[in-house]
């Protein structure tokens, strides 16, 4: 019957866009039940009623009113809406009035029942207001049930917003509609976020970062089915665009799994346009749990007074803003699957002819890495109490935790290798072989079958039966990701795999395993991360190329 119907909207045969819907039980959610009986309803908006002033939606059902369907007691019905089949919201709520009314055009109320299949574009009362939220767009089917049957009609739900700062004069917004053919400034190109990127719902909206000269004004656009947003808005120094967070919420509910986001901005700075520069985006149609950690150098969410004291690690937890965990030189970190265990390097060891203050000079062969090796519980709000601390500055750094964070298989540090062998911030003269070790005392644990000598950013799947690693071991000829096999119960590796090879010039690092271990993602580079600095009084690193790649397994 669905199939029927499609055709004939497609063939021009109906003349309204509707899904007339005949089942044996009410469908949707988000239902409500009208008690009584009357023509209207508190709440409604429009022109309603049975004077014929709304639009009909559907009809021709047959509904049981009493007896048999043998006995021909039945009555024929349609939905009418007093804003027809589609609407535009810019984000205000918005009703939409429903009536179910028999074919003498007089409102059913009594038993009818009122649900909507998709609440993310809006609600619907007992007495069939719909109310669209305003942000979400779509295509909405709601249903009124009478007993076992039920009528359904589809309501289009179209997202049309337009937000202009007052300091962009009408010249300006002019211009910058008008776009420009060649772009005043040659530099100007999308920083952050990247094309093409996946973005989970459930998180805050990005700031969108662009490089070149200082912007007088920008506007930037969306675009995707069912939704369309535009902002004019005034320069900044950087050029940066805030999305508000209700716009980007819509956005993200209104997208489906196959549909692109296009997003523009066009910018103009002293009368001179650039742009419009473009990126398209999906939406996974699912929001990420749990909380991200990372690690800062200069972050002022710190407080620290100097670059080493600007350091620390912060988490932002899905949908929120960043936090500190910790502050001070603790960023070399790791945190395990089930987010109760975090551990990491502190503070930083210097040589003499480094002139280091007393508590930063390194005993011999402990030069340039942490000092001490600290491990936290989280808590499920993501705050760390402290769990053991071992001076010994290699032990935690980088290693690779057990889902539970009972055990660490640490970063393995091939002998004198600097970067791009290895990360910065960690260094051995001597060498360091990685261990299996207890995050609660520090202490190694004998472990069998670990079949080399330098495994570095291991890190285990979720459920604990593997671990992946680069192959320090390789290093200086060839960058191996590998995988073992790993026995919680016995402490026992097994089963090495090469799964990567390349040559010694391009790094692999950071792997980590896919929720169902089906596969690893991994970053592969010019080094591990930031190794090569501006020189001597910035903070700043050259530019570093990566990127991110996945091997199944």
């Amino acid at each position: 019957m669905r199939s029927m119907f499609d055709q004939s909207v497609r063939c021009g045969l109906l003349p309204a866009v509707l899904l007339l819907a005949l089942a044996c039980q009410a469908g949707g959610s988000g239902g409500s039940k009208a008690q009584g009986t009357g023509a209207s309803g508190n709440g409604a908006t429009g022109n309603s009623g049975g004077s014929g002033s709304s639009t009909s939606l559907g009809g021709s059902l047959v509904l049981p009113v009493g007896g048999t369907e043998a006995d021909g007691d039945t009555l024929r019905g349609n939905i009418f809406s007093d804003a027809g089949a589609e609407i535009t919201v810019s984000g205000e709520l918005k009703d939409v009035r429903l009536e179910l009314r028999g074919l003498d055009d007089q409102p059913i109320t009594e038993g009818v029942t009122w649900s909507v299949d998709d609440t993310k574009i809006g609600s619907i009362s007992g007495d069939g207001t719909f109310h669209a939220n305003g942000y979400v767009g779509g295509v909405v089917n709601i249903s009124a049930t009478v007993g076992m049957s039920s009528l359904s009609v589809a309501l289009v739900v179209s997202v049309d917003i337009t937000e202009a700062a007052a300091a962009v004069s009408a010249s300006d917004r002019g211009a910058l509609e008008a776009g420009a053919a060649t772009p005043a400034d040659a530099k100007f190109e999308f920083l952050y976020p990247q094309d093409k990127t996946v973005f989970p719902r459930g998180l805050a909206s990005p700031q969108l970062q662009l490089a070149g000269t200082a912007a007088t004004a920008t506007y930037t656009t969306i675009a995707l089915p069912y939704f369309s947003y535009k902002q004019y808005s005034a320069g900044s120094t950087p050029t940066r665009v805030s999305i508000p967070e209700p716009i980007w919420k819509g956005m993200t509910l209104t997208a489906g799994a196959g549909d692109d986001v296009a997003l523009s901005v066009t910018k103009v700075s002293s009368g001179q346009v650039s742009g419009p520069l473009t990126q398209t985006y999906r939406i996974a149609q699912a929001s990420m749990k749990g909380i991200i950690y990372y690690n800062t150098y200069s972050s002022p969410l710190t407080m620290g007074t100097t670059d080493a004291d600007k350091g620390g690690i912060l988490r932002i937890k899905a949908g929120g803003t960043a936090e500190v965990v910790t502050r001070g030189c603790r960023v070399c970190h790791a945190v395990s699957a089930n987010g109760n265990v975090l551990a990491a390097g502190y503070g930083y060891l210097l040589p003499p002819q480094d002139n280091p203050p007393p508590d930063k000079l390194a005993p011999a062969g402990r030069e340039y890495q942490p000092k001490e090796s600290i491990a936290y519980d989280l808590s499920t709000d993501g705050l760390p109490t402290p769990r053991v601390t071992v001076d010994n500055g290699v032990l935690f750094p980088f290693a690779g935790l057990t889902p539970n964070g009972a055990k660490a298989l640490s970063n393995g540090l091939p002998t004198a290798a600097w970067p791009t062998k290895i990360m910065r911030g960690v260094y051995s003269t001597p060498g360091y072989e990685s261990q299996l070790l207890d995050t609660l005392t520090g202490d190694v644990i004998a472990a069998t079958g670990l079949s080399v000598s330098y495994a570095q950013t291991p890190s285990f799947s979720p459920d604990g039966k593997h671990v992946t690693f680069l192959n320090g071991d390789m290093v200086d000829s060839k960058r191996v990701l590998a995988m073992m096999d790993f026995d919680d119960a016995g402490n026992a590796f097994s089963n090495m795999v090469s799964l990567v090879e390349n040559p010694a010039e391009l790094a692999m690092a950071w792997p980590t395993f896919l929720p169902d271990a089906s596969a690893i993602v991994y970053h592969e580079g010019d080094s591990f991360d930031s190794y090569a600095w501006g020189g001597a009084g910035t903070s700043k690193s050259l530019p570093n190329y990566a990127e991110v790649r996945m091997v199944e397994v």
